[in-house]
């Protein structure tokens, strides 16, 4: 049974996992977030759009960090992290090509500028340092999404997956929340993380059976 004590195995694997995944998103995204493209598409909004923006949401919306990081660490094996890789490989891929190909940028009329003063301390430094760091464009796919249906993915079969899958949705409805995303965005993120972990699943070798 896979359990809390799976962090110990293969921690040094799981690891570099967790750093090489980091910098890949690190440099592709931030990059291609602050090139400045010639045009850029207004991601369209829906009727759903008009979720009123919760400020404590920015909460769920950091808790992404953690998520990823938890759902590396707690995989069975190195092997599975290594196909975990994979997945976000592939998956950013995708995301990176359409970042570059169909610049988009989130609608102004949607975009409300953090104000410290009307929000809870915490909650206003946590939206400004967010808005200052990501700005409002490369929204489709939202990477914030297909990272963390990635994760959900990785733990479908284990014990850990209502939780994982709660999580998941909640940092989904988070990008909403807080006017990172509109639904299109999120729609787009899932789908980019199921087709990046079948095609990992399909180019992945098989786990190496003991002697």
């Amino acid at each position: 049974m896979v359990s809390i004590g799976n962090i110990r195995i293969d921690w040094r694997a799981k690891l570099l996992v967790g750093l090489v995944n980091l910098v890949i998103w690190f440099v592709g995204y931030f990059w291609l977030n602050r090139r400045a493209f010639d045009s850029y598409f207004v991601v369209p909004s829906t009727a759903l759009d008009v979720l009123p923006l919760l400020p404590w949401t920015i909460t769920l919306y950091l808790s992404s960090w953690v998520y990823s990081a938890a759902g590396i660490f707690l995989l069975p094996s190195g092997h599975d992290a290594r196909k975990f890789l994979a997945s976000v490989v592939v998956a950013y891929a995708i995301s990176f090509a359409a970042f570059a190909l169909w610049p988009t940028q989130l609608d102004p009329a949607l975009r409300i500028e953090a104000d410290p003063t009307a929000m809870h301390e915490w909650f206003g430094a946590a939206f400004a340092w967010v808005q200052a760091a990501d700005r409002p464009y490369t929204c489709f796919p939202s990477l914030h999404v297909a990272n963390a249906e990635l994760v959900m993915l990785a733990h479908w079969r284990t014990p850990r997956a209502a939780w994982m899958t709660i999580w998941a949705l909640a940092i989904a409805l988070s990008t909403m929340t807080t006017r990172q995303h509109v639904l299109v965005d999120v729609v787009g993120g899932a789908a980019v993380g199921v087709l990046g972990f079948w095609i990992a699943r399909r180019i992945s070798r098989p786990e190496p059976r003991p002697d």
